[in-house]
């Protein structure tokens, strides 16, 4: 008899299964890797606004350890552990970008900025 109380018992208890966990409410903002990226700015768009903010002249210039990797941790971009360089540059111009770090002028197109598309308005 004590095992068909037992069952009983978890047999109430399994009435009201609790729902999956991707059913579940975050308590944080879920983080996506294709959060960090702009649709609209090509590769050689996101190059030229890190190289703007840094005032850089190329690319080669900048070092993922020296100067990447101080940004990512500034925009706390956690995903980008262990991507290439160009993946950095991606995301970090978009984080510039929305932090309002920099804006583009009216006129400006995304799929192929130049340094005078740009507007600097805080420094890092």
């Amino acid at each position: 008899m004590d095992t068909e109380s037992v069952s009983d018992s978890s047999s109430n208890s399994s009435a009201n299964p609790s729902p999956p966990l991707s059913q579940l409410p975050s308590k944080k903002k879920a983080r996506e890797y294709s959060n960090y990226f702009h649709p609209g700015m090509t590769q050689s768009s996101c190059e030229v606004v890190v190289l703007a903010m840094l005032n850089k002249n190329s690319i080669r210039d900048v070092q993922v350890e020296k100067h990447l990797r101080p940004l990512k941790k500034l925009f706390n971009l956690t995903l980008l552990r262990g991507q290439d360089k160009y993946t950095y540059v991606r995301a970090i111009a978009n984080a510039l970008y929305t932090h309002q770090y920099i804006s583009f002028k009216e006129a400006a197109d995304l799929t192929n900025l130049t340094r005078e598309d740009i507007d600097i308005l805080r420094s890092l």
